[in-house]
């Protein structure tokens, strides 16, 4: 099923298609739109608050039920990426065909009766298996919010707009972190996964009876030439994948994923165990020095990528190899800092830490907006979903699973540091990481152009 086709866009005064009616009017008033935009920011936040809350009940769950590192690894890392890898492409395609807000709210209402469940589980496998229906739920998540999210916007402001999925997600991992440490603190591990996972149902049922869908390619200037349904899955992937910076793209943010996700994951952890913090005063912390200053940096990232492609489209990588060159050293500095020296009440390594934060997500807003301007129209879902699932499968699952291991291997020998040299081991990735952005930025202008070809 495809949206009717309505007749062109007219030009806004500043010479931007935008969606009309036959009268000439916007489809879409500018109050609308943003409303439209703060749904799906909200579905972002409970999108990554389910996904990650885990991190900060580590300690409390191992307590309870018998789970080493490694272990809680895989529950976080490659338990949930694996499933939300396998339903994430189909689930796509299926956003490319019907109504993406239908795809969207079911997949909110599953993950969030999952992430409650989670609150009742009395083993390990009970635990993987919640874990599992999450990452089912969650990959309906994103991918059709890209595409919608890119028919709302012009192209001259798509890295701003899209900036809202990571603004989002850094808000769902602050709020995870910091909501779920002190009602862990209160009520216990089970209550922090219930009370985060109940809202989002609410939320499935504003999405379903309030969002109304952009017609696909109208942010472009014209609707999708021809229906999602014309091309099978698999050709859409190779046409995507044939594209040289499409491919390095992915390959730069999978790698950047690695230290993002492993140092998301496992910081509260390393909060507790090297600074001696309970949950709560963990999570936070670690709303102060890590997802405040990140949302600071991805908008702005988005803001200054989006003026600096207007004089070379090559920037989009260029900026984001630079901001993860940048990551690397301020990242060791925050890990390897004694946690003795204090700069007034402020750990010394927390101020690395926060310039760290400003600078790690820049890179995202530019990948998440060529996700969206390297593919047609009538596969932008697809596109979404194929990058970022591969980017959840390598980032959030190699990530946490390996700083989990390499933390078990270093214990006998480190103890208490053992977090803290496995995390600095996994923060050099950032470095290959910028490699294949430069590189993704040599075809860039030439693939661009292929995508605009209809």
């Amino acid at each position: 099923m495809t949206e009717p086709h309505p007749p062109g866009p007219r030009q806004t005064p500043g010479g931007t298609p935008a969606a009309a009616d036959s009268a000439g009017t916007p489809l879409f008033s500018r109050g609308y739109v943003r409303y439209a935009l703060g749904l799906l920011l909200a579905v972002a936040v409970f999108n990554t608050c389910d996904r990650t809350i885990l991190a900060v009940l580590i300690e409390d769950i191992q307590a309870e039920i018998e789970v080493n590192d490694t272990q809680m690894g895989l529950l976080i890392g490659f338990a949930f990426t694996t499933v939300h890898l396998l339903a994430g492409l189909p689930l796509a395609r299926l956003a490319d065909r019907v109504s993406r807000k239908l795809i969207v709210s079911i997949g909110l209402l599953a993950w969030s009766v999952m992430t409650a469940l989670a609150g009742f589980a009395q083993s390990f496998g009970q635990l993987l298996l919640t874990r599992m229906g999450v990452g089912v739920g969650e990959a309906a998540g994103s991918p059709p919010s890209h595409s919608m999210i890119a028919d709302f916007t012009p192209v001259e402001r798509r890295a701003r707009a899209l900036a809202i999925i990571p603004i989002g997600s850094i808000l769902g991992l602050g709020l995870g972190m910091f909501f779920g440490g002190w009602v862990n603190e209160f009520f216990g591990w089970r209550m922090a996964f219930i009370s985060v996972g109940v809202p989002g149902v609410a939320l499935a049922a504003v999405i379903w009876l309030t969002l109304r869908e952009p017609p696909r390619g109208y942010s472009d200037g014209a609707v999708a030439s021809r229906p999602a349904g014309d091309e099978s899955m698999l050709a859409v992937i190779l046409y995507l994948l044939g594209r040289p910076s499409y491919r390095y793209m992915i390959l730069g943010a999978c790698l950047a994923g690695v230290t993002t996700y492993g140092r998301n994951i496992w910081e509260p952890t390393f909060l507790r165990r090297v600074y001696e913090m309970s949950s709560g005063e963990a999570g936070t912390w670690y709303l102060l020095i890590g997802p405040l200053p990140s949302l600071v940096g991805v908008y702005f990232g988005g803001w200054i990528v989006d003026r600096l492609a207007l004089r070379d489209e090559r920037w989009y990588m260029w900026f984001g190899a630079m901001a993860c060159a940048v990551s690397v050293p301020l990242s060791f500095a925050f890990l390897l800092w004694p946690e003795t020296h204090y700069a007034g009440p402020v750990p010394v390594g927390f101020l690395f830490a926060l310039a760290m934060a400003l600078v790690v997500g820049m890179w995202s807003p530019a990948t998440m907006a060529l996700g969206q301007s390297l593919a047609k129209p009538h596969m932008r879902s697809l596109s979404a979903a194929l990058w970022s699932m591969i980017y959840n499968f390598i980032g959030l699952g190699a990530g946490p699973f390996v700083v989990g291991v390499l933390s078990d291997y270093f214990e006998p020998l480190y103890q208490a540091d053992a977090l803290r040299y496995a995390l600095v081991l996994a923060g050099l990735s950032p470095l290959l990481a910028a490699v294949c952005q430069l590189r993704a930025a040599r075809t860039l202008r030439e693939d661009l152009a292929l995508a605009r070809q209809d």
